[in-house]
Formats: C-alpha cells, structure tokens, sequence
C-alpha cells in the first residue's frame, strides 16, 4: 500500500465517523464528509492508472491514447491528464 492509499484509507474512517455522527450535528457532519470525499477523490487521483487506447480513430493513428479517469485524449509527454489531472503510469508504454 503506497501512501496515497494510505491516506485514502485514513479519509474512509473519518468519513465513516461522520457519518455516525450526523444525527447529532448534522450541518458539521455534512461540511466534514463534503471534506473527506474532496480529499479522497484527489488522493486517488495521485495514484498513477494505465492509459487505454480508443477504439479505432484518428487519434490511434497518432498513438494518442485516453485517460483512464475522464476519457481525454493525452499524448505520451504527459504524467497527467490536461483535463482532470489523474496521475498517468506509462511504464509499459516507455
């Protein structure tokens, strides 16, 4: 487990937590899991993922591939996504 993971998995508890605690004060238990999952969508988004190829167009013809999160075209030169930032593992690639 990297720390990214790590850290998710910390986020995870501490939403769970919050939301035991949301009949009790439901406006900061609200505010604190709206946290959480911001913290946990972009920690996850740190941990490279695998780019996949499109099915046949244009862009295969310019070994363009598509991020694995948003499915935007990206070009090899790139370790994230122009468009929402995912972290890109090109290790097979290189």
């Amino acid at each position: 487990m990297n720390k990214y993971e790590s850290a998710i998995n910390y986020f995870k508890i501490k939403l769970d937590v919050a939301k035991l605690f949301e009949e009790d004060d439901k406006e900061n238990a609200k505010m604190q899991m709206c946290f959480y999952k911001i913290a946990i969508e972009a920690l996850d988004k740190q941990i490279p993922k695998k780019p996949f190829e499109p099915a046949f167009d244009v862009q295969v013809l310019n070994n363009n591939k598509r991020c694995p999160e948003c499915g935007s075209y990206i070009i090899k030169a790139e370790q994230h996504c122009p468009c929402c930032g995912q972290a890109l593992d090109w290790s097979e690639e290189e």
